[in-house]
């Protein structure tokens, strides 16, 4: 068979990419199609290969990398010739370096709606692959379609997520890290937190997905990963709780509750930050960190932040952006009446890093197209808005709730944007969470341990 290919001007082949690619798909659904009916491939020539069998390996290779991230994956069981290519580690450097822009970036925003009075997952990115049906958790074990909250999401990491099943006096609770992107999961082994509240944090290491000192891409598809949680064991301790996928197994560690009593009551959400978890502790003004990798879990404070008391601190939100750690403050003003917000950024020293103010604005000041928007900014008896996250990307933006609606603010412009809504029971409620998520350009792989 002969692959006839429209000619193109010199120096230009991207038609012919173009061309390829739709050849490509037709041949992926004819192939598809024929598996769901469950006959055999069909033979499009009467050698019994495909059109996108006939193509060049190097060709293809450079067909395939630059296709979006969740088809060239799906791609992998339409031969095993495609197997082979793609999960190659020379492919995966090619695919990374074709995407040069930042990875695709969501919210997953977890509310109570007002329809059937049960926890949902709302999805702020308008990207074709957080949007797609298949973007969902209802694979995991642990999700209970019946139940008022069906899946219990504790963090995210790297394109992975921890969650968890509801634990109870009798039954341990049972952990997940999970690929929503490809569907892999992975069950921890049971653990006892004798019915007491946990701040839990996953961490992930990797040989790869990263340039080197050297400006080389190193992939290595053995992650290594650990799962970190820190619950009241006695009247008297604190207990740390390790998970390393190298061992398999849980480990213990016992701190004295007198020493560490600002850590009972620590920011839900974890941020894995240079290779340490960092929970933000309202009651200290400073970072709870643990180093999961040292013998002993380096329990400790750090990072206090020192300011001015102009006010009452009524939410605070730690995030990272372009990597670097920030904390995001809405204060309630005892003078003026109405919120004030304040953006701090780590600045990294030899002393380790101080806190400097970035942003400091009152809502009062910020507008916006939606006129109910700008009424709330400036309601005086009760803040209407809710931080939610930082933007990995913008230091100009965070992300806030107000009454129904997820709201981008632009810091520098002063200016409000709706960029979701939601159906909510309580358009505030403090049940609600949102968790930073990011898709590496290449799905993490979900590693299994060493027995």
């Amino acid at each position: 068979m002969v692959l006839l290919i429209p000619r193109q001007k010199r120096g230009s082949h991207k038609g012919c990419v173009v061309f390829l690619l739709d050849i490509i798909t037709m041949d992926v659904a004819k192939r598809e199609k024929s598996c769901k009916a469950n006959a055999p491939s069909p033979s499009p020539s009467p050698s019994g290969y495909s059109a996108s069998d006939n193509l060049d390996e190097s060709l293809l290779l450079e067909i395939l990398c630059r296709l979006p991230c969740q088809s060239a994956h799906r791609f992998k069981c339409v031969s095993k010739r495609w197997f082979s290519i793609i999960s190659d580690s020379y492919f995966i450097q090619r695919f990374v370096l074709a995407h040069p822009q930042p990875p695709p970036f969501t919210l997953l925003f977890k509310y109570e709606s007002n329809d059937q009075q049960k926890m949902k997952i709302l999805i702020t990115s308008k990207e074709a692959v957080f949007q797609s049906h298949g973007f969902t958790l209802s694979f995991l074990p642990c999700f209970k379609a019946s139940e008022k909250d069906p899946v219990n999401i504790l963090a995210a990491c790297d394109g992975l997520l921890l969650c968890s099943s509801a634990a109870t006096k009798a039954c341990p609770t049972v952990y997940y890290i999970c690929n929503p992107l490809t569907k892999q999961w992975f069950a921890l082994p049971p653990v006892y937190h004798c019915n007491q509240e946990a701040y839990s944090g996953l961490i992930c290491e990797k040989g790869g997905g990263a340039k080197g000192g050297n400006g080389a891409f190193s992939i290595n598809d053995q992650y290594k990963y650990r799962v970190v949680c820190i619950v009241r064991h006695s009247t008297t301790d604190l207990a740390v709780k390790i998970f390393s996928s190298e061992t398999g197994r849980w480990k213990e560690i016992i701190r004295r509750y007198r020493d560490y009593y600002p850590m009972v009551f620590l920011h839900h959400h974890a941020i894995a930050y240079e290779g340490v978890l960092h929970w933000w502790s309202p009651l200290n003004r400073s970072f709870v960190t643990c180093d999961p990798c040292n013998k002993d879990g380096n329990l400790r404070f750090s990072f206090a932040l020192n300011y001015e008391a102009m006010g009452i601190a009524f939410e605070e939100c730690p995030g990272v952006c372009k990597g670097r750690l920030r904390l995001c403050q809405q204060l309630l003003s005892l003078t003026e009446g109405f919120s004030t917000i304040r953006v701090w950024n780590l600045e990294e020293d030899h002393d380790g890093g101080k806190w400097c103010l970035k942003h400091q604005f009152s809502l009062y000041e910020l507008q916006s197209e939606d006129t109910q928007l700008v009424e709330y900014a400036r309601c005086c008896l009760m803040p209407r808005f809710r931080l939610l996250s930082v933007d990995l990307y913008d230091e100009n933006i965070i992300y806030m709730s107000c009454l129904g609606s997820i709201v981008s603010c632009n810091m520098e412009g002063k200016t409000l944007e709706i960029v979701s809504e939601y159906p909510a029971a309580d358009g505030n409620s403090y049940q609600s969470r949102a968790y930073p998520f990011q898709l590496p350009w290449w799905p993490t792989p979900v590693p299994s341990y060493i027995n």
